[in-house]
């Protein structure tokens, strides 16, 4: 048994294929002017705002709070009958 061999081929085997864009070039060079514009744009802004802007807003006055305090203290006399209390004294 004789093994099995294709005839060779024209197409040349290309094993370094470019795995990038060809345009990535001209894009990268539009997106690096597109930021620098962008960002000069937004410096200019800054720069242009009135000072105003930048100051924090004037604060309102607190009104003064009056807190009630309640001291907790067992009452000197028992408001509620204990379980030792006979039950006709209650009634």
């Amino acid at each position: 048994m004789e093994a099995v061999v294709l005839p060779p081929s024209d197409v040349e085997l290309n094993l370094l294929t470019e795995w990038g864009d060809p345009n990535s070039h001209a894009r990268t060079q539009k997106a690096a002017i597109l930021s620098v514009l962008a960002h000069a744009a937004a410096i200019l802004t800054l720069a242009l705002l009135p000072a105003s802007v930048y100051q924090a807003a004037p604060r309102q006055p607190v009104p003064a709070v009056h807190h009630v305090m309640t001291p907790l203290i067992e009452p000197l006399k028992a408001t509620w009958p204990s379980s030792r209390t006979p039950l006709r004294l209650l009634l």
